[in-house]
Formats: structure tokens, sequence, C-alpha cells
């Protein structure tokens, strides 16, 4: 007698309850493996300013403690005009780097008789220049410019350039220099990943450079004099710009004169990075579309670097309430100037909206008590490097 095994199928109802099972379990898993995924960027992101840690201090000891600077000590003779500094002394060069060929790459600020090298013009000047500050309505060298990029631009943006890769791995397109989330920049420059030379060129665009994720705070390159907290619009202090001539202007400051190590920002991402939500990946109201820049959104929270050593992410609305606190505590205070009561100094060049705040922000973070715009955290910090970010370290 022959026994035949009878095969059961399963029924929709156990395959819809298997098919909803695995659904609830991807549900509870992917976030989880989406904050794991955030997590090790972020770790890795602090690690890479950790080595920019390293590199700053070791061109501190080459250079008697000071701030990385790419401009001439005695540039604010001439008021920082090229013109007339290129009369009597030639200027250091913004280098990129060597490609395989032995091409030398770098934006040339030279001519005349004093100057060895005969490429270049003064329209390469704001790459030496620690911060160029815009003028809202002007035009020429160092005013605002209908160029998004052009505008509050300087060296403090330029750190994979050879004055100070060499302290970092000797090569402008290496890893160290972007953020594992800044999709953009690493996607544009993954050519120069893989490139041998020091300086890669764009295949594509030989003349289109990607600058690293990570900026200086501007505040620390320049004396504390330029950014006082007795500035003010009604002096002329910045709208005529005395405080960036004579012979002590573009001097780069030493890390001992900060007051503050651990609330003053040495280094931090440029770009919107943390905390972006649903957020498209470029700011499609300007003109020309560009990446998202740290400080266009209440909830963004740039990794950083500060000068004693310590890295952290800080959250951008606590550095809107940190300086609205600021401004409260030195209300009373005559000593100092209306403009630089707070965290950051409104009475620049660049307007009391501050730092790149004449182009519209996702989610401008707004003062709600004051209505008084957006915030230049760490980059007009006031004093500047004698100053402060945030009033409380781990913020």
């Amino acid at each position: 007698m022959k026994i035949f095994a009878t095969r059961r199928a399963f029924t929709i109802i156990e395959l819809l309850m298997v098919v909803a099972i695995i659904s609830v379990l991807l549900a509870i898993l992917l976030p989880a493996i989406g904050r794991a995924k955030d997590a090790s960027f972020i770790t890795q992101t602090l690690a890479n300013l950790n080595q920019m840690k390293v590199a700053n201090n070791s061109y501190a000891s080459d250079y008697s403690d000071r701030v990385f600077t790419a401009i001439p000590d005695d540039a604010g003779m001439c008021a920082g005009d090229c013109t007339c500094y290129l009369g009597i002394a030639c200027p250091s060069q913004q280098l990129l780097g060597f490609d395989t060929g032995g091409g030398l790459w770098g934006y040339w600020v030279s001519f005349g008789s004093n100057c060895p090298v005969t490429v270049g013009n003064c329209g390469n000047w704001s790459v030496l220049l620690p911060f160029t500050f815009a003028d809202p309505g002007s035009g020429g060298t160092g005013n605002q410019s209908n160029n998004p990029y052009t505008n509050c631009f300087g060296a403090y943006q330029m750190a994979n350039t050879k004055m100070f890769n060499t302290y970092v791995n000797s090569r402008f397109y290496d890893k160290t220099f972007f953020a594992p989330k800044d999709s953009v920049g690493m996607g544009a420059c993954e050519f120069g990943f893989e490139g041998d030379g020091e300086y890669t060129p764009n295949p594509a665009n030989p003349q289109f450079i990607t600058f690293a994720t990570y900026i200086w705070s501007p505040a620390i390159m320049m004396p504390p004099h330029i950014l006082n907290s007795r500035a003010t619009t009604q002096d002329q202090a910045f709208v005529g710009k005395p405080n960036l001539a004579g012979i002590g202007a573009y001097r780069a400051p030493t890390f001992g004169q900060s007051q503050y190590p651990d609330l003053k920002v040495m280094m931090l991402e440029k770009l919107w990075l943390q905390n972006r939500g649903k957020a498209p990946p470029l700011n499609g109201n300007l003109q020309t579309p560009r990446c998202w820049l740290f400080n266009e959104a209440y909830n963004s929270a740039p990794a950083c670097l500060f000068i004693d050593g310590h890295t952290q992410v800080t959250a951008m609305n606590t550095a809107v309430i940190d300086d609205r606190r600021t401004r409260n505590q030195n209300a009373n205070d005559s000593s100092i100037a209306g403009p630089a009561k707070g965290l950051w100094h409104r009475a620049t060049p660049c307007g009391p909206n501050g730092w790149y705040q004449q182009d519209a922000g996702y989610d401008p973070i707004t003062d709600q008590l004051n209505n008084e715009g957006c915030t230049s955290f760490g980059i007009l910090t006031v004093n500047g490097i004698a100053g402060r970010d945030i009033v409380k370290s781990g913020n």
C-alpha cells in the first residue's frame, strides 16, 4: 500500500501575516540602521576635525603659536589694497599643488617688476585675505557681488590648499578635508581622491575646484581689534574699514590670545549636514543654486573643533539662545557697543544680518524675541579669537 504525503500551501492570510511581520521588523530596524549610519558619519567628521587639530598645532609650532594665515603680515600698510601692495612687495601665493605632469596649480596674485611671477592679477587677492567683508550694494574687490561664492569669501574657506595641506597629507583632494555627509563635495572631487598628484585637475573642467567642507573661523585669523566690542556703525569703524588698515591689521593672532579656548570655535563644517530632515540638497532660492550653509536652518548642528582641542556638534538654536542671553547680560554695559553686545558682531560691512544672509535660507534662524535675523556663529565673533561663540562648553 502506498502512502502519499500531502503538501499544505500557505493561505493568503498566513502570507499577509508574514509580510506584515517583516514590514514591522523593517520599520523597527531601518531607523536604527539609519541612526547607526548617521552616528558613524558624525564620528568620522569629528575624527577629521581631530586631524585638523593636529595640523593646526603643527602649523602653530612652526610659526610661533600663530593661527594659519595666507596674507603677508604687512598687507595692512596698504589697508589690504592689492594694487598698492604689489607696488612695493610680492605677496605669498595660494597654491593647490603639483599635478602628475609637474604642472603647478594655484591662484596667482602678482605682476610688475617687483614680482618674479608674471602671471596672475589682483582678481585673486581675495584668496589671500582671511575674510572678504561684503559691502551691501557696493561693487569692487572685497565687496558684494551677484556671485554667492564671492561674497564673504577668503582664505578661511581654503583649508585644503598647499599652505596648510602640507600638515595633513600634502594632497588637495584628501578625504580628511571632506565630511562624509558632504555628498555634493565628495561626489564632485571623487576623481581627485584617486589621483596620484598633490593636485588633480578636474577632467571635465580644469577650472572647477572643490574646496574643503571644513573652514576656519575667520574671526580667529584676524587680530582681535578687527571685530572689537567698541566698534559701531556710527564711528565708521567698519563702514570705512579703518580696522583693516595699519601695519598689524593682517597679522594673524596667536592661540595664546584666546580668552575662552573651550568656547571659541577654531574650525567647523561649512555646510548644513546635521539634522537636515527632508531638506533638498541645494539651496534653490538663489539664481545659481548652491549647498545650504550651516547657519541657514534653525535645526542645523555643525561639527566643530574648539581652540582647546575638543570637538562637538553644536546646535545653532542653542547658539542663537546663547547670543540672546549675552545681549541681555550686556544690555547695560556702556563699554560695549550696541552691535557688539551679543556673541557675533552686527556692525561689520556684511550688514546686521551677517554672514551670507543676503541669501534666503531654508528655515532662517530667527531671534523670535527681537527679530534680529540669522546667526554668524563662529564667523563674526565679537573680539575675534579673544571672544566666544557659546556660553557653556558641551552645548
